[in-house]
């Protein structure tokens, strides 16, 4: 996109002024430089404004299921069609191929799909973002190494960043969405966290795999695909050519990642890198983990579907006559027939709904989400140093004290006050008493320690107290348990941690009566020597 960027430094010409004004464009990760330099604009916009001539065809990404189904959930992202969609694929090689010694190197791909296909998937617009080094494969800590990676995907979706786009000239915000891995099955065991081995191997059938033991080879054989034919096929009557018996299941339904989400609440995750015994190698089911790509804050797909399409509906026949174009029809009556209307589903939506009644402080006033604020404060405070160290350069003390004056208060005061104050400059009654409390803990701690070093997560513990796995003020977190008896996960390992520690003292107990025991026993055998020698 050499009309989006206009050259390596990345910042715009004074000349031009956009919506956002003009200024650095350096937030641009150096990975997506690569692909701006060389695509023309009208290419990154290409997937929108081409001739859609089948919707039955596929002939290109955005002619998918998930890019149509990410556009219906999240139309603010799908307004701009500037907006990157993108896919990663990784698979490990060995660079000395058949003349080296054994070794695996693992390269993540990011692939651009705005672009068309003659030019999305060839070398110049593919971004190696990562490069896993050997000597073995990463398995399941391949999740360690993509940390950094959805770290950036996360401020991609929620925050953005500036590019100058000089067909318009003007500044808009790009972000970008993950929409789908590709590897092999291995390298997808790796990444989803089930494992690909073994009798359950299929991580879309799940614990419902239909699976045989060969009684000489001792391998696992799988069968049971004839359920996945129509239901009138003739081979699903057919018993001579196949098992000797007939198929009338339905097809699996694979695991949405709400279910995945929910089965692995209360359940610790793995320590990456430490082994684990081979009858301990699973959470439960084939589960070995769970994946660092759930992160993600796209996945709640449904929750908009069914604000948009089930929601305001008087019936379920109507709700099903008015299913989205972006899924299929079988796929929203299972969603409306078997998953919103499903006991466990409305109970669910009804401790919701009286959980959110009860709230007395909400979580942020506004659209922007508690992790942004975050990040735009960071930006002004390094703003305003950069700026300090301009004024000190130049003699002018009274700005720089002005502007010191301006920024005393800490990021939990800052942050307090962007994201509960309203735009009509008051809190809510419970959120200014709040406040209050925090602003009378920062003049204890300057009168106290004359500076204030406490962080978010220390302020906001002191103030609204301690709840396990996350400071209330940051967002959602594991509850600490709920009414059906299920622990939170981050409240288990506060749990083995507190055990750890029980157990530390009792061994150091143990180890200082049996030094106790040693001397008693030493001065014992003196003594009885003494005796014998006096005898």
């Amino acid at each position: 996109m050499a009309s989006l960027v206009h050259d390596a430094t990345n910042v715009v010409p004074e000349e031009h002024d956009g919506d956002e004004g003009g200024g650095d464009c350096s937030e641009i990760p150096d990975k997506f430089y690569k692909l701006m330099k060389d695509a023309e604009e009208e290419h990154m916009r290409w997937h929108k404004e081409r001739q859609q001539l089948d919707d039955n065809i596929l002939r290109h990404p955005s002619d998918s299921m998930a890019w149509k189904k990410l556009d219906e959930s999240f139309p603010e992202f799908a307004i701009d069609p500037r907006n990157v969609r993108l896919g990663l694929s990784t698979d490990g090689f060995n660079p000395g191929g058949n003349f080296g010694a054994n070794y695996s190197i693992w390269p993540v791909f990011l692939v651009p799909y705005n672009l068309p296909p003659w030019m999305c998937m060839t070398s110049p617009y593919i971004m190696l973002s990562l490069l896993i080094p050997g000597p073995k494969s990463p398995g399941m800590d391949i999740d360690v190494f993509l940390e950094p990676l959805i770290d950036e995907l996360q401020e991609l979706w929620e925050v953005g960043v500036k590019t100058y786009d000089s067909h318009s000239r003007q500044n808009f915000t790009m972000k970008a969405a993950l929409l789908w891995t590709m590897s092999d099955f291995p390298a997808y065991g790796n990444l989803c966290g089930w494992s690909t081995c073994g009798k359950l191997a299929c991580p879309s059938c799940h614990k419902d795999t239909s699976h045989e033991r060969l009684k000489l080879g001792g391998k696992e054989f799988f069968d049971g695909t004839r359920r996945f034919l129509d239901p009138d096929h003739r081979w699903r009557m057919d018993r001579k050519s196949f098992n000797g018996e007939t198929e009338r299941r339905p097809p699996h339904i694979p695991l949405s990642g709400d279910e995945i989400v929910e089965a692995f609440d209360g359940v610790p995750n793995v320590i990456f890198g430490n082994k684990r015994k081979r009858t301990q190698r699973y959470l439960f089911d084939q589960w070995k983990k769970f994946s660092t790509f759930f992160r993600l804050p796209y996945r709640y797909w449904r929750e908009r579907l069914k604000a948009d399409y089930f929601s305001n509906r008087k019936s379920l026949l109507e709700a099903e006559r008015a299913f989205p174009p972006s899924i299929k029809l079988e796929q929203w009556k299972w969603l409306v027939y078997n998953y919103w209307s499903s006991p466990k589903q409305k109970e669910r939506s009804e401790k919701n709904r009286a959980n959110a009644l009860a709230k007395k402080i909400k979580s942020a006033c506004g659209a922007k989400s508690t992790a942004r604020i975050i990040y735009e404060l960071e930006l002004e405070a390094q703003a305003c140093e950069n700026e300090n160290e301009v004024t000190e350069i130049n003699g002018s003390s009274s700005n720089v004290t002005t502007a010191s004056q301006a920024n005393d208060d800490p990021m939990y005061l800052k942050l307090w006050e962007k994201s509960k104050r309203h735009k009509n400059g008051k809190f809510d009654d419970e959120a200014e008493e709040k406040f209050k409390e925090l602003r009378e803990l920062h003049e204890k701690e300057i009168g106290e320690k004359g500076v204030d070093n406490l962080t978010l997560e220390e302020a906001y513990v002191k103030v609204l107290g301690h709840r396990s796995g996350y400071a209330r003020g940051f967002g959602k977190g594991h509850p600490v348990s709920s009414k059906d008896g299920k622990i939170g996960r981050a409240e288990l390992e506060h749990n083995v941690e507190k055990l750890q520690n029980e157990n530390n003292i009792m061994r150091a107990e143990l180890e200082a009566s049996k030094k106790k025991q040693e001397d008693l026993e030493q001065k014992l055998r003196l003594i009885m020597e003494k005796i014998d020698l006096d005898a």
